[in-house]
């Protein structure tokens, strides 16, 4: 059938509309240089990056001098003011540097990749660890070859601390560092959290989760009542409430959009 004269598929695209439209695709599927390249799924990135909705006044470099000086609550009190977008080209350094503060001392040189060599060989871990829990298994932006490395982090996390039974947030921190980090400085980072002896940053056993799920829901009752009460209307029994309450973690890493979280 003959077209319809002057309809929309008789008209020629211009050419330079073409180019135009072909470079804004481009530019639109370009992954920014701060993410790891192999990591990442440009496909997840949201567009256009979001941007910050607070004047700027700060720089990471700023962090990282009150970070030598050991002026940690300077420090926190920058990171929480300043809303730097997903693609800043520091994010990743300064994400090593915040979790190098906590480590009691510093990672032996290739030691995780002569335990990955050791251990696995040219293998990929079959399964999840233990103490991993399936419920808070988040990917984020990663691509399913960020998902192995992931994985595979935790593998190591597995052997160099055994004595970690249950840490569900292990899996969704270490997706979010391998956005910006090598899984090796990655294995340092959640090392370093886990080790931590100034802040608990990571429960490692079942009774601390559950112990920090109950302590929450007993603030939240004594200092948030309505909420409390609204929370507790939309259940039956107050034990089914409880069962919320041990999800908490995932009001942040799965219910807050990426651009936040990091």
């Amino acid at each position: 059938m003959d077209a319809i004269p002057g309809s929309a598929a008789e008209v020629p695209e211009d050419s330079h509309f073409s180019h135009v439209r072909s470079c804004v695709s481009d530019y639109m599927m370009a992954l920014p240089l701060v993410f790891k390249q192999e990591f990442v799924d440009v496909t997840k990135l949201p567009y256009p990056i979001p941007t910050s909705p607070t004047p700027i006044n700060r720089t990471h470099n700023d962090v990282i001098q009150l970070i030598r000086q050991e002026r940690m609550k300077e420090a926190k009190s920058v990171v929480r003011s300043q809303h730097w977008s997903i693609d800043h080209p520091s994010r990743g350094e300064l994400w090593l540097r915040l979790c190098q503060h906590h480590s009691k001392g510093q990672l032996a040189e290739g030691y995780y990749q002569r335990t990955v060599k050791e251990s696995l060989g040219r293998l990929w871990p079959m399964n999840l660890p233990a103490f991993a829990d399936p419920i808070f298994c988040e990917d984020y932006l990663l691509s399913p070859e960020g998902q192995k490395h992931a994985e595979r982090v935790l593998y190591i996390v597995s052997i160099s601390h055994p004595y970690i039974t249950y840490c569900p947030l292990l899996y969704p921190v270490t997706s979010l560092l391998l956005h910006y980090l090598s899984d090796e400085q990655a294995y340092e980072c959640v090392c370093s959290l886990i080790e931590s002896t100034t802040v608990r940053h990571l429960s490692q056993t079942r009774l601390m989760h559950d112990t920090s799920a109950y302590t929450l829901m007993q603030l939240t009752r004594r200092l948030a009542k309505k909420t409390y009460s609204r929370l507790l209307r939309k259940v039956r029994h107050e034990e089914d409430l409880e069962k919320i309450f041990h999800t908490w973690e995932l009001w942040i890493f799965r219910g807050l959009p990426f651009y936040h979280l990091v």
